[in-house]
């Protein structure tokens, strides 16, 4: 189909498909690869109007919060919300998006080490009550029981673990991670997926997940399972994986999806993936910020690129923890040394500086491979919410949508836009 050159900035193929690449890189690279994906294009208006907001308990004394998880079949009024305090505590909070009631459940800890500092980040619900939380920065997912108020697994093995999911019939949970640079886990670059029969009951909690992808197209951010099929997310695209426990490298990724925007050049970010349907032939995601055309599209060649701005943003976070340490006693210095050996989190000060105004999102129909987006304008909300939402539910007519650099729940009715319809 032909190349465009930096050149020609607003430039599209030399055939008949409606997408541009955009190229901003300083050499000709092939536009063909977006030809026939779903994309970022068409937007749809949701009536702010119609959304609620709910402030999260203790808000001041909160630090972190990523995701939600409902599952109606273990219960049909409330969503469950994994976050984290600013003293690193990790809690989970109960919300009713009827009501728009709001309550804590318990507080989560490791077993393995009860003072452990916890960073949740995707999280999934089974019809049995346990809620499966990823932590970031501890490289585990933790099984927490709603009904007994108990951590029942801590599963190791992957790391920097970013989104999980369940397989249909609840015997797999699936579990989208990082790689690692030599001992250092890494959040960031070319992905991994890692897999654990939960089904079986076992006398200790401690368990270990086994690899079944490996060197993905990208940096994990969300993970959704069909028919033993992966799909995942990868920030500015979205890939379908085979997986496989005895070569995992023979995957045969085919991508379905790519953020860029072809009238503004920008690429859209998307996150955490949920099944809009039953069936699981829709998925539901967020896009919680944009990229530059010219960092979007090296990210989108060179997934190493990734791990490159990791190292950077880790060695400013070191350097910014050293700096609050300088009046601190050596132990707590040696803490910091080991906290480098394990733990894959950069400082959220890199994210209070984006801007993103408005909220977009949405869902992807895979029979037809279209993109249905959507996109909810902030100002005017007496709310202060914006567009960095990482993770959306959709449960009993509402969505839910949770902001990880805002301290509130927005709860959207579905009334508020046009669903996209049945594919026939």
């Amino acid at each position: 189909c032909g190349e465009v050159a930096l050149s020609d900035m607003g430039a599209s193929c030399g055939s008949s498909m409606a997408l541009c690449c955009h190229d901003y890189l300083c050499c000709c690279l092939p536009c063909c690869q977006y030809e026939g994906l779903g994309r970022v294009e068409n937007w749809l208006e949701v009536k702010s109007a119609e959304a609620r907001f709910v402030k999260l308990i203790g808000e001041g004394d909160f630090r972190f919060v990523e995701s939600c998880a409902g599952n109606a079949e273990y219960d049909k009024e409330n969503v469950y919300i994994p976050v984290q305090k600013k003293d690193m505590t990790c809690w989970v909070y109960k919300l009713n998006p009827s009501k728009g009631d709001i309550e804590v459940v318990a507080q989560i800890r490791k077993p393995s080490d009860s003072k452990s500092k916890l960073t949740p980040f995707g999280c999934a619900l089974s019809s049995k009550g346990v809620l499966w939380i990823c932590c970031f920065n501890q490289s585990v997912v933790l099984g927490f029981d709603l009904r007994t108020k108990a951590v029942v697994a801590e599963i190791e093995g992957s790391y920097g673990p970013n989104d999980c999911c369940l397989s249909e019939d609840e015997i797999y949970l699936y579990i989208a991670g990082g790689s690692r640079m030599g001992s250092i886990p890494i959040g960031v670059g070319r992905g991994s997926v890692y897999r654990i029969n939960v089904s079986v009951e076992t006398k200790s909690v401690q368990r270990k997940a086994v690899l079944c992808v490996k060197d993905a197209e990208g940096t994990m951010a969300g993970i959704a399972e069909a028919g033993e099929k992966l799909y995942c997310a990868h920030l500015q695209r979205m890939t379908v994986y085979n997986q496989s426990v005895d070569h995992p490298g023979s995957h045969n990724g085919r991508r379905f999806w790519t953020g860029l925007d072809a009238k503004s050049g920008k690429y859209y970010l998307c996150d955490n993936l949920v099944w809009w349907d039953e069936k699981r032939t829709r998925l539901l995601t967020p896009y919680y910020r944009t990229l530059d055309g010219h960092i979007g599209k090296t990210l989108d060649y060179v997934p190493e690129a990734g791990t490159c701005c990791w190292v950077g943003a880790r060695v400013a976070t070191i350097q910014e923890r050293l700096d609050q340490l300088k009046d601190a006693g050596i132990q707590d210095v040696a803490e910091l040394v080991e906290d480098v050996d394990k733990d894959p989190e950069i400082s959220l000060e890199f994210s209070n500086k984006d801007v993103f105004e408005d909220v977009h999102f949405c869902v992807h129909d895979l029979p037809t491979n279209r993109c249905y987006n959507y996109m909810m304008k902030t100002k005017g909300l007496k709310t202060d919410f914006d567009g960095h939402v990482t993770h959306i539910e959709r449960f009993q007519g509402n969505l839910i949508l949770v902001n990880f650099l805002k301290h509130h729940i927005c709860i959207l009715p579905e009334k508020a836009f046009t669903a996209p319809p049945i594919s026939s």
